[in-house]
């Protein structure tokens, strides 16, 4: 096959070969582009429309370039450093030279056009959307080109090779058109409309992945250019326009590849990321949350599995033993429950010459019945994942393979039993000890879509169960299966150790990516005034003539309607208008806020320049954001390149209200709420709730609030199950509670919220706290605004409520409290609280959680608690441990909440470390001081 190559030695090939001018161009061809020249101040896709109303119908979108002559300065300066990052790479690197210094001239020939993104190419979709139309400037020009035939590719040695472009061709049809196809496994798709995509298209690194576009550019990377290197070079080249031209080209392979899909990932017979038995090195991104359920027999696994890094899975189980039973003084003939978690952590990511690599601990903390250790590694070759590795302990109880640990010492060649106990306590002296075996398999995209085979070998023949279980061992080492992925939903199929059926579901999410925008809101203000707009003509009855006049009510309702926080008040300050919100919680601040601004600047007179928007508790100023309006509404105004971005800045707090507000409306709220009990004895225990809360201030700073509570439907008739314990009954009366009466009264109680200076707050509560203790407490807390540093402590005196949570109270009492420090580490979003003091049961400790919050708010993390309680004295469990996650309600409900979904995984309630669960905590009311409420992905548009 010939490759047609050309040297990218001048700027020829990144304009069109023919630039006409307007006058003269009647129809556009696939290989004619014109430039225009706008006059300034008017809307581009409205002047394109009425003044050249039939190259707007023969135009190519996607290739419409805007040319701006800031962005040309900014641009000649990214060229320039990217130039001179490439010389001195190629200094340092006498092998890559060759190919740098093509790629240097490359670019010192690509012309400066000053080309802007544009998120809507069609001009009169533009007009349909205001926000995303351009306001031309002084200098503008615009690029129109017909649709053209033809992808250029550009390899590591910068040469151009045109291939004629082809719908639902991939971009490694065109790489292997231009002989590229062994040897590459990343690119650069450059589409007509600008946007960069970085691209797999290796045997091992393929995805789900767009199409090159007509006009598209694919550009191979040298080896040696980092990622972000390659990224700003692919975008200086984005900025060059369409591929077009009246050369030859390269002819398309005569067999297309087929679409490239992401590698399917499955859990396990165990919950992680796996084949059926065995474990791969495959784990999913971070954010991800599963709950699996796997049944062969006699075990029955239930795992949530999280993942809060990339390369970190943590899976948390309760495995129930069918042909095993408690025993007669726990639970009679109730089946055993038994306890385990696992972390897999890969070290090594996947390259085109090496595999991925993951080690593996199971059960490190728990009873060790499962307990094992593993190593393994995984490639793909498309459609074929393989994994191999070795197992320790249970993983690798087929022994049929030495420790290759041996020559570290004499302790490796032989496995300590586990101590079999209460659990809770690290066994860490067998780690990787003993005889190991192989293991691994590999995993089939079948051409079904969703639809996978597994087979693997197992390093485990069921000899050696753990309580001298007899289960027949195994007829053959080989297991297989189908597995089967729609959405959220996968199903495993599978046949193992030769004789036994397995049967498993899983349920998944990525907690990153859930949003939702607020339809049941009404709908934002367009931006309809640019920054420098003048006064309005607004009638007397909505806004004063004069600059001294308040703002009126009318404005406030409007205010209100659109962020969903009442305003306790509004006002002018010189050319600052006072926005002053009360009870301001949730997690989309940020979108609300702007909300509110739209309003503001659509009806402010033009001499107010800054709004300052204080974000209050029950009238107690908590934040202070200060918009300045001009910079506001540039942005809003028209599209300026890119998407605007909340641009609040952090102001003093410590603002006095004018006056008490009068406007002290009690609110309601209906919901539902599920909680579970899992692990014990009796099996998985549910129940659905309706609940009803409410609240009412009364003055600044204090409310009354409680919550009704009533059981729709549960199974806690089966609930028999109470757990002995040589501690204070503070939580494992947890059944007489559950259990007593259909509606309860979890929670009534007074506050009261005050301010001492811009950095210190206190909470003082007293009532019936939480559905297990009344009592009265106080919490004071140190938060500066922005900080990554606070303080808090708390105090609290309490008795014992009734079971059937109502007025009464049972004879315990105590006194709890805690000095809490917390720190944002300002590590992909990592957190951690340490909390140090006296717990219900009177025992006295350290919790330490630790958590990853994203930015949709949603947070993953685990805590841990030791008190000096002895594991002997705590019982089953050794001490307090769980893991969590919560997602606000606004990442999938279509109106603002101030309310969280959480799920919490505690492998058992015991009564030591256990603390007060309280209604209102300092740190949730002042959340609006923490910096991260603010730092939004940039506003969301539709088209």
């Amino acid at each position: 096959m010939k490759y047609f190559f050309l040297p990218c030695v001048g700027a020829l090939i990144f304009v069109a070969p023919v630039l006409a001018n307007a006058q003269d161009a009647k129809q556009l061809t696939a290989s004619t582009s014109v430039k225009l020249s706008p006059p300034a101040g008017l809307r581009l896709g409205a002047w394109l429309t009425q003044n050249h109303t039939a190259l707007a119908e023969s135009m190519y979108w996607p290739g419409t370039m805007w040319l701006n002559t800031l962005e040309a300065n900014k641009q000649s300066s990214d060229k320039k450093q990217l130039v001179n990052e490439l010389a001195k790479l190629a200094t340092g690197n006498t092998d890559a030279a060759p190919q740098l210094d093509k790629l240097t001239a490359l670019l010192s020939a690509m012309p400066i056009t000053g080309r802007k993104p544009l998120l809507l190419q069609d001009p009169w979709l533009m007009q349909a959307h205001s926000h995303l139309e351009p306001v031309i400037s002084e200098g503008d020009s615009l690029v129109i080109a017909g649709r053209t035939d033809r992808v250029r590719v550009i390899n590591a040695d910068s040469q151009s090779c045109d291939v004629p472009v082809k719908s639902a061709t991939w971009a490694i049809d065109y790489l292997r058109a231009c002989g590229m196809d062994s040897e590459v496994d990343t690119a650069w798709l450059i589409q007509p409309d600008g946007q960069v995509t970085r691209l797999g298209v290796g045997t091992w690194n393929q995805h789900a992945q767009e199409a090159p576009a007509p006009g598209a550019w694919l550009w191979v990377p040298p080896v040696i250019a980092s990622h972000d290197l390659s990224e700003r070079i692919a975008k200086i080249m984005s900025t060059q326009g369409l591929a077009q031209g009246v050369g030859p080209m390269a002819p398309l392979p005569s067999t297309s590849a087929n679409e490239p899909k992401d590698l399917a990932i499955f859990a396990n017979d165990w919950g992680v990321t796996g084949l059926l038995q065995t474990a791969t090195a495959r784990s999913p991104s971070a954010g991800h949350v599963a709950l699996t359920a796997n049944r062969v027999w006699p075990y029955t696994h239930t795992t949530l599995a999280i993942s809060p890094f990339d390369s970190l899975e943590l899976g948390f189980r309760y495995t129930d033993i069918a042909n095993r039973l408690y025993g007669p003084d726990i639970a009679g003939n109730q089946s055993y429950k038994d306890k385990s978690s696992e972390i897999k952590w890969r070290m090594l990511e996947e390259t085109a010459s090496r595999p991925a690599l993951a080690v593996g601990l199971r059960d490190l903390g728990g009873t060790g019945l499962f307990a094992g250790e593993y190593l393994v590694a995984s490639k793909r070759w498309q459609n074929l994942d393989v994994s191999m590795g070795l197992g320790w302990g249970y993983l690798g109880s087929r022994g049929n393979l030495g420790n290759p640990l041996g020559f570290l010492g004499q302790r490796f060649t032989t496995r300590q039993n586990s101590n079999v106990g209460s659990g809770g306590t690290a066994q860490l002296s067998p780690l990787f000890t003993g005889r190991t075996a192989l293991f691994g398999g590999v995993q089939w995209q079948t051409p079904i879509p969703q639809l996978v085979v597994k087979v693997e070998l197992d390093g485990n023949n069921y000899k050696n169960e753990p309580s001298n279980n007899d289960v027949g061992g195994a007829r053959s080492p080989l297991n297989w299966g189908l597995a089967w992925q729609n959405g959220p939903l996968s199903l495993t199929v599978g046949y193992e150790r030769g004789k036994q059926w397995m049967l498993g579901f899983s349920l998944s999410t990525d907690l990153t990516k859930l949003t939702q925008s607020k339809r049941s809101e009404p709908a934002p203000w367009p931006v309809k005034r640019p920054a420098q707009a003048a006064t309005l003509n607004l009638q007397p009855s909505v806004m004063g003539s004069s600059p001294s006049l308040p703002p009126s009510p009318a404005v406030a309702g409007a205010i209100e309607a659109q962020t969903g926080w009442p305003v306790r008040d509004l006002r002018q300050e010189e050319n600052t208008w006072i926005v002053e919100l009360d009870n301001v919680q949730g997690f989309s601040l940020p979108e609300r806020i702007d909300r509110g601004m739209s309003v503001v600047h659509e009806m402010a007179p033009s001499h107010v320049r800054a709004v300052r928007f204080v974000l209050m508790q029950q009238g107690v100023p908590v934040s202070s954001r200060l918009i300045d309006r001009g910079s506001w509404a540039d942005t809003r105004y028209a599209w300026r390149g890119q998407s605007p971005s909340h641009a609040s800045v952090n102001a003093p707090a410590d603002l006095t209200p004018t006056a008490e507000s009068p406007n002290r409306k009690p609110s309601a709220s209906m919901g539902l709420g599920y909680q579970q009990h899992l692990g014990g004895p009796d099996g998985y225990l549910y129940s659905l709730n309706a609940t009803t809360e409410g609240q009412w201030p009364l003055w600044k700073g204090a409310w009354v609030q409680g919550t009704l509570k009533a059981r729709l439907v549960d199974n806690y008739e089966k609930y028999h199950y109470t757990a002995q314990s040589d501690l204070p009954r503070v939580r494992t009366l947890v059944r007489e509670y559950l259990t007593n009466q259909r509606l309860t009264l979890p929670n009534a109680q007074l506050n009261q919220l005050n301010q001492w200076g811009d950095s210190v707050y206190s909470l003082v509560y007293a009532g019936a706290l939480e559905s297990m203790f009344a009592g009265v407490g106080a919490e004071v807390m140190w938060r500066p605004s922005g900080s990554q540093f606070a303080l808090g402590a708390d105090v609290n005196k309490l008795a014992q409520r009734d079971f059937d949570q109502r007025f009464s109270l049972r004879d315990y009492r105590v006194n709890s409290g805690h000095i809490t420090a917390y720190w944002d580490t300002r590590w992909k979003g990592v957190e951690a609280k340490l909390m140090v003091g006296q717990y219900l049961a009177g025992d006295k400790g350290a919790t330490l959680e630790v958590s990853r919050r994203f930015k949709n708010g949603t947070r993953m993390g685990a805590w841990v608690t030791k008190t000096n309680v002895s594991s002997a004295s705590f019982g089953e469990g050794s001490f307090d441990k769980g893991v969590f996650f919560s997602i606000p309600f606004d990442a999938f409900l279509t109106a603002w909440s101030t309310q969280t979904m959480s799920f919490t995984w505690q492998p058992l309630i015991r009564d030591g470390g256990a603390r007060l669960n309280k209604a209102q905590t300092l740190w949730n009311l002042t959340n609006s001081r923490d910096e991260r409420e603010w730092s939004s992905e940039p506003a969301r548009f539709s088209k």
